[in-house]
């Protein structure tokens, strides 16, 4: 995930897991198995994400969607990438951001009001066109070599989107952990304001446990022990109840993700079919979005050159940034052809797994298929993953990355840099994506000038 000044940073760029010979056999297959499972933790966040606010019915296309591209990413990627230790991963920058856009969207009457395969349709492709625009977009940039660009923009701006997205991450996880729209008045209710505070504490745990405990098995130990804890609240509140019943009640009160049976299979065409179906109702509120879909692609972009310079320095081995946006651009296409995501260069699984010793192209499909492995024989078990702490996972990966953005980056810029950092931030809050990016580019001419 992208993670530019990340808690994590000082950690995997480190000596610290260098481990020896004798334990080559464990190295080279304990990253992939925790790789492999905080990929199908992200894959069903993302897809709860994507499709909420009434798509529920859809989760299970989604996780079939992404899954079936992850494995298509791996393999393209691993062929056209420069560098083997590079290991691609669906990012949740691009993930917020069009979730933060559809949410705003079908918060409008016109799709509001519209049946439900018609606002399926607008989001399957809204995400199918934002990640071609990405991909056609890097192609462009690597043919004609114009990854120079990225010097262009300061790192205050950067730094000010990324913490933006974070935040957005924080306000999306409430819905997560509740599985509604929240407000402040909806919070009120005490079962939402209970469903909300839980998550909360969880994604606390997350974070304060994962900074103090310095080790790549505490996320995966972490997320263990919380839903260890949230079964054993069950049990201990529920007095002489079996707990059973208890899961049944949990459910019933949407406590707990239900997302039926959940399948890898998917229909490759199922949203270009239900875009053609519904085009009247959807295709003029399609059509004025492209300009936000592509400023997402434009964000992404930023953030991909940032994660391949920051790889680069920590592997201590130098990135051909025009050759990576070649491979991204290629994968992205495919990508969007099927209406998967958008899937780039993931700073911490790159640099972790070459720390721990993991020194060919194969890593990144290994962790895919270990995804998978999970996905097909565990999926019944997803159904009784509890909503607060997805929610929490969510609220944990938007708050670091707010904190490390927006506030530990204080001591890297001068005081008016760092006002750009917040006024991003602010701006992309209240008014969205669009407005951010106009004033992003205000701010960075503006420093540019300042600067002489």
């Amino acid at each position: 995930m992208p993670r530019p000044s990340c808690q994590y940073c000082h950690i995997i760029a480190s000596n610290q897991y260098r481990l020896r010979p004798s334990q080559q056999a464990y190295v080279m297959g304990y990253p992939r198995s925790v790789h492999g499972v905080l990929m199908a933790i992200s894959i069903i966040i993302f897809s709860a994400l994507l499709f909420s606010r009434g798509l529920s019915s859809y989760i299970a296309y989604g996780i079939g969607v992404f899954v079936v591209g992850g494995l298509i990413s791996q393999l393209v990627f691993l062929r056209y990438t420069g560098l083997r230790q590079n290991i691609i991963a669906m990012q949740e920058t691009p993930i917020i951001l069009l979730a933060g856009l559809l949410g705003d969207l079908a918060s409008g009457p016109a799709i509001a009001n519209a049946p439900v395969p018609a606002q399926f349709a607008i989001t399957a492709a809204s995400i199918a066109i934002t990640t071609s625009m990405m991909g056609l977009l890097h192609l462009l940039l690597g043919y004609f070599k114009l990854s120079i660009v990225i010097q262009w923009l300061p790192k205050a701006i950067i730094t000010g989107f990324l913490a933006g997205a974070g935040a957005l991450s924080v306000r999306a996880s409430f819905g997560l952990m509740t599985g509604e729209d929240v407000s402040f008045a909806l919070l009120q209710s005490s079962d939402l304001a209970l469903k909300c505070g839980v998550g909360v504490l969880f994604g606390l745990l997350f974070l304060g446990l994962t900074a103090r405990v310095r080790h790549p098995a505490t996320l995966p130990l972490v997320l263990l022990a919380e839903i260890g804890l949230f079964y054993g609240g069950l049990w201990l509140l529920g007095g002489n109840v079996p707990l059973a019943q208890q899961v049944v009640l949990a459910q019933q009160t949407g406590w707990l993700t239900d997302m039926g049976v959940v399948s890898v299979s998917f229909a490759p065409l199922q949203w270009a079919q239900a875009l053609s179906a519904h085009w009247a109702v959807i295709g003029a509120h399609l059509v004025a979005q492209l300009l936000n879909l592509f400023l997402i692609a434009l964000v992404c972009t930023v953030v991909l050159l940032m994660n391949c310079t920051a790889i680069g320095l920590a592997l201590g081995q130098p990135q051909d940034f025009n050759r990576e946006l070649m491979a991204s651009g290629l994968t992205n296409v495919l990508l969007g052809a099927v209406g998967c995501p958008p899937w780039f260069h993931s700073l911490f699984s790159s640099v972790l797994a070459h720390r721990m010793g993991v020194r060919n192209r194969w890593g990144g499909l290994v962790n895919m298929l270990v995804c998978v492995g999970i996905l097909l024989f565990a999926s019944a078990g997803i159904n009784y993953f509890p909503k607060t702490i997805l929610g929490g996972l969510m609220f944990f990966i938007g708050l670091s990355l707010f904190v490390d953005c927006a506030i530990v980056s204080r001591r890297a810029f001068p005081p008016r840099e760092f006002a750009a950092v917040w006024v991003i931030v602010l701006v992309m809050l209240v008014f969205g994506l669009l407005p951010a990016v106009l004033v992003g580019a205000a701010l960075a001419w503006g420093l540019r000038v300042l600067r002489g």
